[in-house]
């Protein structure tokens, strides 16, 4: 973008709006009687004098850097004015430059999280609004690029879900494929919540091997639906498998898991926690536990299930 050409020096005029010729142009440091130099040349490597004295058209080459406090005389020493705090102007090309950087989606030390944001809640820190959006409730479709046709493969936004760290997903309506011979990872955002098990709908496809679901930490899960591919030994969602799962689960529906070896939902280390109103249909087992002896691993509480139509 073109922007007007500036004067290629500065100058100066008295009361009467005449040039000052002669005049003096004294510069501080802001707020104090200490010189501060001015230069004569952009690389700030030849000093002006301090007065800098005015030509007889009133004017000077007069380049800085920061701010100044500039007191203005004329050539018999008579006060023109004193401006405290002038900052230096910006550099050509700065503008341009800044907002290319905010509009940068692509680097996590530009864009949004060059923006300040202040929260008014008690005790809230200061943060930016690429920091505090990336801890905010984030679209599996919004965010993550999904497609709820049930058609389209979601693998990779599937992924990149699971592994949003502390984030909310949620699971916007739709049906969901999800198909990859990659093992899924372990998720670490903090809650996968849907609008409902008959709306948001994650299909599995024939590729996936494992489990879909390792819940561990405090992973809490509600209104969705995960159906199963018909594929032997794939997995719904294993409660504490990799580490001991804190967490909770809410009206989670898991269906299909219904060839041999296949679960719906799977017990490990779930240290008593609440499982509730599980919907569990046409699974091999729709209920597997590890459990071998009292006390461990330590079963959750499993409140008003719904289990129907085991293959098993």
């Amino acid at each position: 973008m073109a922007s007007i050409l500036p004067n290629g020096k500065n100058q100066f005029f008295d009361q009467n709006g005449d040039p000052l010729v002669g005049g003096q142009v004294w510069t501080y440091e802001p707020g104090t009687t200490t010189p501060k130099l001015t230069y004569s040349d952009e690389g700030a490597t030849v000093p002006n004098t301090n007065p800098v004295i005015l030509d007889s058209r009133g004017e000077a080459l007069i380049f800085w850097v920061g701010a100044y406090s500039v007191t203005l005389l004329d050539a018999l020493g008579g006060l023109i004015y004193t401006v405290d705090g002038i900052q230096e102007a910006e550099a050509a090309g700065a503008t341009d430059a800044l907002r290319e950087e905010l509009a940068d989606d692509t680097d996590n030390t530009r864009g949004a999280y060059m923006i300040g944001l202040l929260l008014s809640g008690a005790g809230e820190q200061p943060t930016n609004m690429g920091d505090f959006a990336d801890k905010e409730v984030k679209g599996f479709q919004r965010n993550f690029g999904a497609a709820g046709d049930g058609v389209t493969n979601n693998y990779d936004a599937f992924v990149s879900m699971l592994t949003s760290t502390d984030s909310v997903i949620e699971i916007e309506p739709g049906t969901y494929l999800v198909d990859g011979a990659l093992a899924l990872p372990v998720p670490t955002c903090s809650a996968i919540i849907g609008w409902g098990p008959d709306v948001s709908i994650i299909q599995i496809g024939a590729a996936i091997t494992d489990q879909v679901i390792d819940a561990t930490a405090f992973l809490r899960l509600s209104n969705f639906k995960l159906r199963g591919a018909e594929v032997a030994g794939v997995g719904g969602i294993y409660y504490g498998k990799s580490a001991i799962w804190y967490g909770e689960s809410h009206n989670v529906r898991v269906e299909n898991f219904k060839c041999a070896g296949s679960y719906g939902m799977r017990l490990g280390d779930a240290q008593k926690r609440l499982i509730s109103h599980p919907y569990l249909d046409g699974n091999y087992d729709n209920c597997r536990s590890d459990r071998t002896s009292p006390g461990f691993p330590t079963s959750p509480l499993i409140d008003h299930p719904i289990i129907v139509n085991a293959e098993n």
